[in-house]
């Protein structure tokens, strides 16, 4: 590999961490804006259940990248965000500008999720569109969307968790994106 070319793989790879330390930074906003779309009983159920089996993800401590792994822990957890949006919004149809406004940021990052995981991204893809139909925390995203009670205890889980969320970064940007993919190559093959 040539300098220049060495020199591009390089800035791509911060520009690629900068982005995911973005994410971290606006994580709590980020959930509480789906959360907040979610809630909203206009946009077509189906496309609420995918911001269900999203939002039920951040709940899984254990899952592609374990949440307590030192600052890349909820990096997948942004990610599904982010790509549960984009197959939200391509769903739902037209939106209220409020909802639009909420929702919209995250879905225009799914590209950058692609970007990043490359090859990997359709496997990604695949694992959010199937989201809606796990059970996660004794729940699926329907019984979250039908159940008030359900709901409710959702909602207060969802609101602890994000409570404890403290972003942490590394510093070594070529480290922290060869962590990240590093699992989650294994976990998604």
């Amino acid at each position: 590999m040539s300098e220049e070319q060495d020199s591009k793989e390089t800035e791509v790879i911060f520009a690629q961490v900068a982005t995911m330390k973005e994410w971290l930074g606006s994580y709590k906003q980020d959930v509480e804006a789906m959360r907040d779309v979610l809630l909203d009983e206009g946009p077509h159920e189906g496309a609420r259940r995918l911001l269900a089996g999203a939002l039920s993800y951040q709940l899984k401590d254990m899952d592609l990248i374990p949440d307590w792994v030192p600052g890349v822990g909820r990096v997948d957890d942004a990610m599904v965000l982010r790509v549960a949006a984009a197959a939200f919004m391509e769903r739902a149809g037209d939106l209220p500008k409020e909802l639009t406004r909420l929702i919209k940021p995250l879905a225009d990052d799914a590209g950058k999720v692609k970007e990043i995981l490359g090859d990997l991204f359709p496997l990604f893809e695949a694992l959010v569109a199937r989201l809606p139909d796990e059970k996660m925390h004794g729940r699926r995203a329907d019984t979250i969307l039908k159940r008030d009670s359900e709901r409710e205890h959702f909602l207060k889980d969802l609101a602890a968790d994000i409570a404890q969320h403290k972003p942490r970064f590394s510093e070594d940007s070529e480290s922290y994106h060869r962590q990240v993919l590093s699992y989650l190559r294994s976990k998604l093959k």
